[in-house]
């Protein structure tokens, strides 16, 4: 009798953790494009290229929270989050369509090599910051825009340059390979 009361127990969580506990792959791009600014030049009329300054991934599991830092040189990626599945209430697109709700926290950091002294004299080095925060739907499968910024330069002797900067998130399903 209780092999079968813990056998069932364990058909039960195993159940749970299956379809509650899936893997999935979340990667974020941050994608530049580099042109022109439109005041200093004419706009030009073929787009110009668009490159991948990074790339992080992370493999999060629903309803559980995740956490990654990557370090290459001088510059820090970190993002920290959850996923759930989407709330489907008011919603008008198809119950086919699957979805997940990602809670994400993206820190960009750069050592710019300069340091200023500390409250305790001890020398602490400069940090440019970038981060946001969002909470958005993502379909599984299909990159979705999640930020962004332009940013216009100008260097000694050169003329303006707008550069755009986007980031983009893909989410998949993880299906592990087996060895």
């Amino acid at each position: 009798m209780y092999r079968l009361i813990l056998l069932a127990l364990a058909a039960c969580a195993f159940g749970v953790s299956t379809t509650l506990g899936d893997d999935y792959i979340l990667r974020i791009d941050t994608m530049q494009t580099d042109g022109p600014a439109s005041e200093v030049e004419p706009p030009e009329t073929v787009e110009p290229p668009e490159t991948t300054l990074h790339s992080i991934e992370v493999i999060a599991r629903s309803r559980m929270p995740f956490r990654r830092r990557v370090r290459i040189g001088a510059e820090t990626v970190a993002v920290a989050g959850s996923l759930r599945p989407a709330d489907r209430v008011g919603k008008l697109r198809p119950a086919d369509r699957a979805e997940l709700t990602v809670q994400l926290d993206y820190q960009h950091l750069v050592d710019t090599g300069k340091t200023f002294p500390g409250d305790d004299g001890v020398e602490e080095p400069e940090i440019n910051r970038r981060s946001f925060q969002t909470t958005i739907n993502v379909p599984i499968g299909t990159p979705t825009d999640i930020g962004g910024l332009i940013e216009e330069t100008k260097e000694f002797g050169k003329k303006k340059r707008r550069i755009k900067k986007r980031h983009v998130l893909t989410l998949l399903k993880h299906e592990p390979h087996d060895a």
